[in-house]
């Protein structure tokens, strides 16, 4: 699984935020033993999910 971290930034005198750092890291779920374990399917529910799914693809491909 690939979990993307977003990081934003909050004037408190203002209230303006701006986007400052996105980054991605793999996680790896593992079995009592310590194997990599199999999790079930990823369910894109929401049109959000699939655009961000998308998104990590082309990552991917990079």
């Amino acid at each position: 699984m690939l979990v993307g971290i977003e990081v934003t930034a909050e004037d408190v005198r203002t209230g303006t935020v701006k986007h400052t750092n996105t980054c991605y890291f793999p996680m790896v779920a593992k079995d009592d033993e310590g194997q990599p374990a199999i999790v079930p399917g990823l369910r894109l529910e929401t049109s959000e999910n699939t655009r961000r799914f998308l998104e990590a693809i082309k990552r991917r491909e990079v």
